[in-house]
């Protein structure tokens, strides 16, 4: 019986990982296909683009916060869900790696397009403001559902 659970945590181990990989390959391309700077591109253009590669990076940290902070709770979303009710990690990782992912690769494909300050602030703003309401779902659920402290070695 228990060679059975250890091939069955390997092989969720696997699918978890591959969850991962297909979320970083997602996030990575959304942010490196707008991270070269056009020629003309002047000081203020290129402050303007520092910052939406830095909430983009904030954007993307929050969501693994909260993943982190959902993993072993009861779940409301039910694409989140697991068996039980549970917050279902790899569902969570795929499902929000994916969203952030293509959010950002949208974003990254319209500044090579239009690559205006303005454009470039215009998604700083969103990517910052939806990492900030995603850093305060995580509080709360850290705050709802408390880790156990670590229990000592006997």
């Amino acid at each position: 019986m228990e060679g059975q659970e250890n091939s069955v945590a390997i092989r969720e181990a696997r699918i978890l990982a591959g969850h991962c990989v297909v979320a970083v390959t997602l996030l990575v391309c959304g942010i490196g296909s707008a991270s070269a700077q056009p020629p003309s591109a002047g000081p203020e253009q290129a402050h303007a683009q520092r910052w939406w590669i830095g909430s983009a990076l904030a954007l993307a940290g929050a969501e693994a916060v909260d993943v982190a902070s959902s993993r072993g709770a009861q779940e409301a979303n039910p694409l989140l869900r697991g068996a039980g009710g549970q917050f279902d990690t790899a569902k969570g990782i795929a499902l929000k790696g994916a969203f952030t992912g293509a959010v950002l690769l949208f974003e990254a494909f319209a500044l090579r397009h239009h690559h205006t300050t303005g454009q470039f602030k215009m998604f700083a703003i969103a990517n910052t403001v939806g990492a900030a309401g995603l850093a305060a779902v995580a509080v709360h659920n850290f705050h709802v559902n408390p880790r156990p402290a670590s229990q000592p070695s006997p």
